[in-house]
């Protein structure tokens, strides 16, 4: 697959990251070209940039972003390896949908990329007291007086636990690149209030994949990943890096750099009043 950085396309459509759709969204007869997308293992739309005339684009992800049963169908195009479901729902939580009006040869079309707000960054950061989501019980006791006769008897089974898609962040990449690009984990890692320094963003990386708390997620155009939102074993990675060393000490800023800094913020404040 042609990948190309750039946005420009020789007076072509201006779509970002790939030359060639890589697949079409289909639903009542309508065909929406797919650029871009990504999703969870079990078909939940992380990113999702697509085109097409305006009435196909908006019946397609008006049926896809429903509140509840909404689906569409993806269509991988010829040669592309797709390793998601190609039935498409919607996460749990509400969408970002950014649109740009197209002219191509005449028709005028529609660019729409739909993303959730557990990939938006700056709302992570706006919000940054995000609470540990609590384990999800795939059986229960069924009732108090069972429990209490499993405890005397030492029979207690302890159930299943599975985390949700809503448990994770996302976070993308460029299609050429293996990493997001930098400052991205370090700004997750903020919004749910991991101690970590701008410095240690590449080891944390590394170290997230090894201990999978980062997992590549489907994804085609671009590259996806999760981010556990589980801040206790980021904070306990954190710590067992820092001391074994792995971690560098943060580099203290000068102290005349801060005065200076200090006393110019003053006087532009004066100046303004």
């Amino acid at each position: 697959m042609p990948i190309t950085i750039s946005e420009t396309r020789d007076g072509q459509l201006p779509i970002p990251y790939v030359d060639e759709p890589v697949g079409i969204l289909e639903y009542d007869g309508h065909e929406v070209d797919v650029w871009s997308i990504a999703t969870t293992a079990d078909g939940k739309v992380i990113y999702l940039n697509c085109s097409a005339a305006d009435a196909a684009i908006s019946a397609t992800l008006k049926r896809l972003l429903r509140k509840s049963s909404g689906k569409a169908t993806f269509q991988p195009a010829k040669g592309m390896s797709w390793f998601g479901p190609t039935e498409l729902s919607k996460l749990d939580m509400h969408y970002d949908t950014l649109t740009q009006a197209l002219t191509h040869k005449g028709m005028r079309l529609k660019n729409q990329c739909v993303i959730p707000e557990c990939l938006n960054i700056a709302s992570g950061l706006s919000r940054p007291m995000e609470a540990t989501p609590a384990l999800r019980t795939s059986s229960h006791l069924k009732d108090a007086e069972n429990t209490e006769d499993a405890e005397d008897t030492g029979d207690t089974e302890k159930p299943e636990t599975t985390l949700g898609v809503w448990s994770f962040r996302y976070v993308l990449g460029d299609a050429a690149a293996e990493r997001p690009p930098t400052g991205a984990l370090f700004a997750h890692l903020k919004s749910l209030v991991v101690v970590c320094h701008p410095e240690w963003e590449a080891t944390l990386w590394e170290q997230g994949l090894s201990h999978a708390l980062i997992l590549p997620m489907p994804s085609l155009g671009v590259h996806a990943w999760s981010i556990t939102r589980e801040r206790g074993r980021w904070t306990d990675l954190v710590g067992e890096l820092w001391l074994s060393g792995a971690l560098p000490r943060p580099k203290p800023v000068p102290l005349l750099a801060a005065r200076t800094r200090t006393k110019r913020s003053r006087r532009s404040l004066l100046a303004t009043k």
